[in-house]
C-alpha cells in the first residue's frame, strides 16, 4: 500500500501550507537515518534538529511552528508540478 499527501488549491501558498504537517512527518521518517550517519546537508541537519526538538515537546503540529519546515523540503518531498 502506498500513501501520499495531496493538496490542490488555486493559491500555491495555501496548498503548500496544507502539506506542512505531512512534510514534517515525512522529514522525521526520511531524514533521521541520514542525519545519524552524517549524510545530511548541514542546513537540513540543523532544521531536522529543530523539528525533532519541537516534536519531542509536542508542538510539531501547531500552526505557529510551521516555520520549522523549510520551503526546500516541501519542494523536494511534495512539490511534483515540475517533475513530469
Amino acid at each position: 500500500m502506498l500513501w501520499t499527501t495531496v493538496a490542490i488549491a488555486d493559491d500555491r501558498e495555501e496548498a503548500r501550507a496544507s502539506v506542512r504537517a505531512s512534510v514534517a512527518r515525512r522529514a522525521l521518517n526520511s531524514f533521521g537515518r541520514p542525519a545519524r550517519q552524517g549524510r545530511l546537508a548541514p542546513e537540513d541537519a540543523a532544521a531536522l534538529a529543530k523539528l525533532q526538538a519541537a516534536h519531542d515537546q509536542g508542538h510539531l503540529w501547531e500552526p505557529e511552528h510551521a516555520d520549522l519546515v523549510p520551503e526546500r523540503w516541501i519542494d523536494s518531498l511534495f512539490d511534483r508540478r515540475n517533475s513530469r
